[in-house]
């Protein structure tokens, strides 16, 4: 399996803290991230991108200290990084997408 997903559920009904988690370090096939309702978690050091990634609008990715994405192709691999409210930014900021 090229990574695996794990997803928090509610704490309570007013707080979204529901997350996807990637953890294994290489994405080999394209893919299209869609979720728009919580956050991508990048919780590897490296998380490679060998072909191409593609992001909807309104997708957040969060990086846990000393994770990275590493375009192997360069730019290319990322599909619409500047979409509209596509957004990265620390696993800690809770001012997108709730809390970790």
């Amino acid at each position: 399996m090229l990574f695996l997903f794990r997803v928090r559920g509610l704490a309570n009904a007013t707080a979204l803290l529901a997350k996807i988690f990637v953890y294994d370090g290489s994405l080999k096939d394209n893919l299209v991230w869609e979720e728009t309702e919580v956050a991508f978690v990048i919780d590897d050091n490296d998380f490679w991108i060998m072909t191409t990634l593609q992001l909807a609008n309104n997708v957040v990715l969060k990086f846990r200290s000393g994770s990275e994405l590493v375009l192997d192709l360069g730019a290319a691999c990322l599909v619409n990084y500047n979409g509209t409210g596509v957004a990265f930014t620390s696993y800690k900021d809770d001012s997108l997408k709730g809390t970790l």
